[in-house]
């Protein structure tokens, strides 16, 4: 699932929103997510004086049965980031993993930037077939009393 949309229209509210009901709507059993914004993400797994640290968060990210990816797009583009970028979603694209992403760039835009810009093509392709479902999220701010969601 792909949530974008301008800041503060309620995208990361929306997002645990789905967890919460696929949680609720099954059997219950241990439920394995990982929730974090790509700027901490990236900060995560920047190489460390410590050996194999930033390997083993990437690893533990591309893995968990859930992620919550929350403002895509939002950090600096490099070839560090589109290299992180496309080893995590490439992961989870090849096994299948489900992952909720929020993100203010729009998925795609001919008239401006857009996801593709940050990803990379290879990471939108990849994305293309694993959204099943964009929302796009619509409204003012709501943290500056600018409208709902």
């Amino acid at each position: 699932m792909l949530l974008t949309g301008p800041t503060g229209t309620g995208k990361t509210y929306q997002a645990f929103g789905a967890l919460r009901h696929v949680a609720q709507g099954g059997p219950r059993r241990r439920f394995e997510l990982i929730t974090i914004n790509s700027a901490d993400m990236y900060g995560r797994l920047r190489p460390s004086q410590t050996m194999g640290s930033a390997e083993a968060e990437l690893r533990r990210l591309s893995t968990v049965q859930f992620l919550l990816l929350d403002d895509l797009g939002t950090s600096k583009v490099s070839e560090w980031t589109e290299e992180i970028t496309y080893r995590l979603f490439n992961y989870r694209y090849n096994h299948c993993l489900p992952t909720v992403i929020t993100s203010n760039l729009p998925a795609r835009n001919d008239n401006g930037p857009d996801l593709t810009d940050f990803v990379g093509a290879r990471v939108a392709s990849r994305l293309a077939e694993m959204v099943t479902e964009l929302v796009p999220v619509i409204g003012g701010d709501l943290r500056r009393g600018q409208g709902a969601a």
